[in-house]
């Protein structure tokens, strides 16, 4: 995913069905309910004698059957027994079975209460739980009919009521069931739908992070960090306005680093804390949101750069624990501006935690750099101070080259490169004895031996520290020549990195126009008279020319090497 890509927050993730499905009761729940119903309206039934029974049980029929209305009325919550579906159609069974003997078997008038149990069972129980509740019942009929006489059974109105209302029930249980799947079914897409669009904005959310912490760790330093911090932020989360502010030493100011957008103020401006909606987030940990943020306190900002925003957000930007800055995000005023939803604060906290735990880092790594840099260059310093004769060596070639190298159109970096290396290209001298190094005449075969090995010292020096890589490359090969014949490696050409061929020519005038123990200095006619004569075999040609150049144009007082 690149730092295009937008994400939009979906506000309704952990929102309810849709309105239209709520308060659809299933088969079940109306089962039960007529169920209550029919028990209730027996009771006055029976009690005002509406319907007629001679038996002498009938009291003891409307107690116990009030009884169990009243326990189906309370329910799960004070009957333990009532939350196992089996048990209470067992129940109704067992209730039933006794209701209807008492009253006059199968000519009761409530046997269609059978029916009822039956429809019961089969909306809240599983198909086989249904079947083996049918068959109990059914099992009820039939010997309750063996002992009347079905002629007689035929012709019962409890029978013919129970046979209507069973048909009835059984309809309205497959349209229940009916309604009842396609509820199930319909909520079961949507809720997919929810889930698909969750799922795909954790992804993009997760790219983003991964996305932003590659492009971070690419950075040189946190300065190259902090725009990439915020074009990001601005780019993912669609706004007009972003900026970036550190704390000062003494958390009382803050510093903005960088800003971006159509209320951008300026860059290095610093405003107190007290006062500041930066305020909120720094002190509370918490993300500063407003719908008019032109409105809201600006204590210590000039509110001119900020007249347009409305919508703003302000959150924490933290290194491990410590709270060290604020990241900031705005969007245009005007009737269609989007506000900031708990799912563009839940990304902006991700993205300012990564920001600061990389700026952290390469703070560390800065400080492990310069400290190595220092030490590096102290070593560069004694090489200069064992040797008496090339004292200030490094610093005046380092001048040079860098000049040159300017005015070959090298980068910025590659410029800094050569610098390093000039001021760097003798320190696997260290490796190199006294004797040797300060011997007034040639070297022998055995000694120049020894002397040739600095260049592979100096890059192991060198390697190690990130920064220092392409030095290292330099001073390796500041002693080849441009035909191959020169040291550690033999490379030819342009296949030596144009620093180390800089340096070979600037080192060279440098020890024609220096005093050594085994020679005087010679002027600077005599030295580039030397470096020219070495164009196309010691050093490269495009670069002999840059270098005369830039020295003539030096002897004439149109430039300063120092």
């Amino acid at each position: 995913m690149t730092a295009s890509t937008r994400i939009e927050a979906d506000s309704s993730l952990l929102a309810p069905p849709p309105p239209a499905l709520l308060g659809v009761r299933t088969a079940e729940e109306w089962i039960s309910l007529i169920r209550v119903l029919v028990l209730l309206s027996l009771i006055p039934a029976l009690w005002f004698g509406i319907i007629g029974i001679t038996h002498p049980g009938v009291t003891s029929i409307v107690v116990f059957l009030g009884t169990y209305v009243i326990a189906l009325a309370l329910g799960p919550r004070r009957f333990g027994l009532l939350q196992k579906t089996d048990l209470v159609v067992a129940l109704d069974i067992l209730v039933v079975t006794l209701v209807v003997s008492i009253s006059g078997g199968i000519n009761s008038p409530f046997v269609f209460l059978f029916y009822l149990t039956i429809v019961e069972a089969a909306a809240r129980l599983n198909v086989r739980q249904a079947i083996t509740a049918s068959l109990a019942m059914a099992a009820m009929l039939v010997l309750l009919g063996v002992r009347a006489g079905w002629g007689e059974t035929a012709v019962t109105a409890g029978f013919k009521l129970g046979a209507l209302m069973a048909g009835g029930f059984f309809l309205a249980l497959f349209l229940g069931m009916l309604v009842q799947e396609y509820r199930a079914s319909h909520e079961r897409t949507w809720w997919g739908a929810q889930l698909d669009q969750a799922r795909a904005q954790r992804t993009a959310e997760l790219e983003a992070f991964y996305d932003l912490s590659m492009r971070l760790r690419a950075a040189r330093d946190a300065d190259e960090m902090y725009p990439i911090l915020v074009d990001h932020a601005i780019e993912l989360l669609q706004a007009d306005h972003g900026a970036l502010a550190l704390l000062s030493s003494d958390r009382e100011m803050l510093a903005r680093l960088y800003t971006a957008g159509s209320s951008a103020a300026p860059a290095g401006e610093m405003s107190p804390v007290a006062g500041s909606p930066s305020e909120y987030a720094i002190t509370t940990g918490t993300a500063f949101v407003t719908e008019d943020f032109a409105r809201a306190s600006l204590a210590g900002v000039d509110p001119a750069p900020y007249r347009a925003l409305g919508p703003v957000v302000i959150v924490p930007v933290r290194s491990e624990q410590e709270i060290i800055g604020t990241l900031e995000l705005g969007r245009a005023r005007g009737g269609g501006a989007r506000l900031f939803t708990e799912a563009d604060i839940r990304l902006l906290e991700g993205i300012a935690e990564i920001g600061g735990n990389a700026f952290r880092r390469a703070r560390l790594f800065q400080n492990l750099e310069q400290s190595y840099m220092q030490m590096v260059l102290a070593l560069a310093r004694t090489m200069d101070a064992r040797d008496t004769y090339t004292a200030g060596h490094s610093e005046r070639i380092g001048a040079l080259a860098e000049t040159v190298a300017r005015a070959l159109g090298c980068a910025e970096a590659e410029i800094q490169d050569v610098r390093w290396g000039a001021l760097l290209h003798d320190i696997g001298k260290i490796g190199v004895p006294d004797e040797i190094l300060r011997k007034p005449g040639p070297l022998t075969e055995a000694e120049q031996i020894v002397m040739r090995q600095h260049p592979i010292v100096g890059e192991g020096i060198l390697a190690p520290t990130e920064r220092m890589r392409g030095v290292a490359r330099i001073v390796r090969h500041h002693q080849e020549r441009w035909d191959g014949s020169g040291y550690p490696d033999g490379v030819r050409g342009e296949a030596i990195p144009i620093g180390a061929r800089i340096l070979a020519v600037v080192d060279a005038y440098s020890a024609i126009t220096d005093d050594r123990p085994y020679k005087k200095a010679r002027s600077h006619a005599d030295a580039l008279r030397e470096v020219r004569r070495g164009a196309g075999t010691r050093y490269d040609p495009h670069i002999v020319e840059m270098f005369c150049q830039v020295v003539g144009r030096a002897k004439d007082g149109k430039a300063r090497v120092s």
